[in-house]
């Protein structure tokens, strides 16, 4: 049975069937972010693994484990020891704030408590049918994440983030008291400039983020959130968020609501504040390209900040950019942006953390 697992598991990373494993399959199944995005994220060339080495590798450390319905496999909270791979079954991911989700075969769990030392559970997994898991111990995860490539470690970190926002995200849309608006193709639903007291969900359609020339900056999409900025910074506006397609629908939560959510946890906080922070970065490099965010042109983006031409962005070179953004920003609040993009905590943004934040999307 040991091997008929290491089979399936060997199968799920060579999904072209060629026979072999790299680092780039590994990466691509691990952060379920496509094949362009794993191509775009792959470094140095590793030496491939043969189903037999795959075997070696891996027989030794896979620790068999079935639960049966009911069972909880870890509560939030709790110091995390392992990572566990679904084999059958299914669970559920549950939070104390309220947060629901489910997971089921060939998907993973409990890697984000393994990535920082004494990391705590964010969550909750209760089996919701018998469940048959392969445990992997933090000590040999540990191991095998450091001799790995380190693409591999900050894509593990910013899957664990991206986890996190969407729970906040979706704490957001659960919240009662929201207000319907409908918008047609043009029409704005809020200027730059703009006191806000109100955050807006997206439901359906499309939003286009403009900056203060008019020039679209970014795009929002159902189940994203808009207008976070003016609530978290305790500014006016800096954008426009205009409706792109023939109709848009968006539920409004009032500032009362949001902040009741936003600080009933520290995990929601810190997440909102990433997204927040996240695209304000953004719009900087849109203001200092004077182009739209693109994820094909992630390189140019990334070069226009890099003024020292290092591969990184240190501390004075994002508040030069933020500057074009935001005048009065505080250094206080320019380092906690750069602490949203450094995955590994070396207090600089390498293009390898840029490129894996941002293969995707506007990173929040």
């Amino acid at each position: 049975k040991k091997t008929s697992l290491i089979e399936r598991a060997f199968q799920a990373f060579d999904e072209k069937g060629k026979g072999y494993v790299t680092a780039r399959d590994l990466n691509r199944t691990l952060s379920r972010k496509g094949d362009e995005a794993s191509a775009a994220g792959e470094s140095k060339a590793s030496a491939p693994l043969s189903l037999s080495g795959f075997s070696d590798l891996l027989a030794d450390h896979l620790n068999n484990k079935f639960y049966p319905r009911g069972h909880t496999i870890y509560k939030e909270g709790e110091k995390g020891d392992a990572i566990y791979f679904i084999n059958s079954g299914t669970v559920e991911v549950s939070t104390k704030d309220g947060f629901k989700t489910t997971l089921s075969q060939g998907e993973m769990f409990g890697e984000g408590a393994l990535l920082e030392d004494g990391g705590r559970r964010s969550a909750s997994i209760h089996c919701v049918t018998p469940v048959h898991a392969i445990r992997v111990s933090k000590e040999y995860f540990d191991k095998y994440v450091a001799s790995s490539d380190p693409e591999l470690n900050l894509t593990l970190r910013e899957r664990d983030r991206h986890r996190k926002r969407d729970r906040a995200k979706n704490l957001l849309r659960l919240q009662s008291n929201l207000k319907d608006i409908s918008l047609n193709n043009g029409e704005a639903l809020f200027s730059c400039g703009d006191e806000g007291d109100t955050l807006y969900i997206l439901e359906e359609g499309k939003l286009d983020v403009k900056a203060k020339s008019g020039d679209t900056m970014f795009s929002i999409y159902p189940g994203d959130i808009c207008g976070e900025h003016s609530l978290i910074m305790g500014k006016p506006r800096n954008a426009t968020a205009v409706c792109a397609s023939d109709t848009c629908v968006v539920h409004e939560m009032s500032a009362k609501d949001f902040f009741s959510l936003y600080n009933s946890s520290s995990t929601v906080k810190k997440s909102l504040r990433e997204v927040c922070m996240r695209r304000d970065f953004v719009k900087a490099l849109v203001l200092k390209t004077g182009k739209q965010f693109d994820v094909t042109h992630l390189r140019e983006a990334f070069d226009s900040a890099d003024l020292d031409r290092t591969g990184k962005l240190n501390l004075e070179e994002l508040e030069k950019l933020l500057y074009v953004l935001d005048p009065s920003i505080d250094a206080k609040l320019t380092k906690e942006i750069l602490e949203t993009l450094d995955l590994d905590s070396s207090g600089t943004v390498k293009w390898e953390e840029f490129r894996q934040i941002f293969s995707t999307g506007i990173g929040g």
